[in-house]
This record gives structure tokens, C-alpha cells and sequence, in this order.
């Protein structure tokens, strides 16, 4: 509990000097805690950076491709990738990514977004108790 109360505070105040994507690359792990997502990436211009370790590379460049022409103006989530976005599915084999939270940067005209993913997760269900 502690560690996300500690990612919620404001980040401290630094130099000028500093850019903030090197500020965006020195906290990721804070960044992807903070929702619970095992890898991120940044879209801008159509050149994507990845935040994390992308574990399954091309399921997750396939998905990033596929959401840069889609152009998307609000938040978008899913925890089912391949029923939520068939055409993702249609074209490439999604086996390990299993849920995403997609934030736009460019209200009304860009197409920059934020996209988070994270891996499917084995659940226990105890069925009558």
C-alpha cells in the first residue's frame, strides 16, 4: 500500500536541464505500477518508445500498430484484446497480452497516445465457496 501511495505523490522538482522523457524513462517502473501494467508504450508522431520490458514483442508492436491507425479521441480499456478488437486478432495471434488501457494525448486532432498492457493471469475460482 505504501508503494502506491509513494507513485501518487508530485515528482520532485528538478533542473531545467532535465528533458521529460528522461524524466518518463527514469520513473517507468513507478509509471507501470501505478496501474498495475507490466509494459507501456508511448506513441507520438507514429514513432513508438516502450516503457518496461516488452516481453512479447510482436504481439505488442501489432497491437500498437493496429491503434495508430485507428486514431482513438478517448480513454479506451479492455481485458479481452482479441474479443474487444477483432481486427487485431484477424491479422496477428494474440496469446499473451490479454488487457490494455489506451489514454489519448491529442484531443481533436493527433494522434499521440499512451497505451498500457499487461499479460493474461491464471485465476482460481472456488466455485460454491
Amino acid at each position: 500500500m505504501q508503494q502506491r501511495i509513494d507513485a501518487r505523490r508530485a515528482p520532485t522538482a528538478t533542473s531545467s536541464s532535465q528533458h521529460n522523457a528522461s524524466f518518463i524513462a527514469a520513473s517507468s517502473s513507478d509509471l507501470l505500477k501505478l496501474v498495475e501494467a507490466d509494459f507501456a508504450l508511448l506513441s507520438i508522431d507514429d514513432d513508438a518508445r516502450a516503457i518496461g520490458r516488452l516481453d512479447p514483442y510482436p504481439e505488442a508492436i501489432a497491437i500498437t500498430s493496429y491503434l495508430q491507425t485507428c486514431k482513438f479521441t478517448e480513454i479506451k480499456s479492455s481485458d479481452n484484446i482479441n474479443r474487444d478488437f477483432p481486427l487485431i486478432s484477424q491479422r496477428h495471434e494474440i496469446k499473451t497480452i490479454a488487457g490494455l488501457l489506451l489514454i489519448p494525448l491529442n484531443f481533436g486532432g493527433g494522434n499521440d497516445f499512451l497505451v498500457f498492457l499487461r499479460k493474461g493471469q491464471m485465476k482460481q475460482v472456488k466455485w460454491a465457496g
